[in-house]
């Protein structure tokens, strides 16, 4: 429910984003071990609440099923992002990417190859994400 064009919309466009937030009929987890990392595979939005405000991050797996061993539900990246329209941006583009990466497969690239290509695009917008993070940090 929280990641819905309209609560983004709403989270992202605001002065009072936690007010947003709190309107939600959010779904409750039982229990999140503290050592279990995010399953970036399933979850759609991640919000981050602090004393000043709201950082709002998508989740980018970079598994495609064709690799052996799978990639892992947690490997991945947060990517943080300031409105709707980057969100949806930056999901067509990663859809984009997969696309890509599975049709050069079908082309003849050899999966380890391609695997590898994942795993640097992967460790590209993990450092481009937290680099991000850090400028930001400084503003605020």
């Amino acid at each position: 429910m929280g990641a819905r064009d309209g609560v983004l919309n709403s989270v992202l466009s605001t002065d009072h984003p936690i007010e947003e937030l709190a309107a939600i009929d959010w779904r409750p987890i039982p229990s999140f071990p503290e050592n279990r990392g995010l399953d970036m595979q399933t979850t759609e939005i991640v919000y981050q609440i602090r004393p000043c405000g709201v950082d709002v991050f998508v989740p980018l797996w970079f598994g495609t099923g064709l690799f052996d061993p799978p990639a892992e539900p947690t490997e991945g990246v947060l990517v943080p992002v300031s409105s709707l329209s980057e969100v949806r941006h930056l999901r067509r583009s990663h859809r984009g990417l997969k696309a890509e990466i599975l049709d050069a497969v079908s082309e003849g690239m050899n999966p380890a190859s391609a695997h590898a290509l994942s795993q640097q695009v992967s460790a590209l917008v993990r450092t481009v994400a937290v680099q991000f993070r850090r400028m930001a940090s400084i503003y605020t």
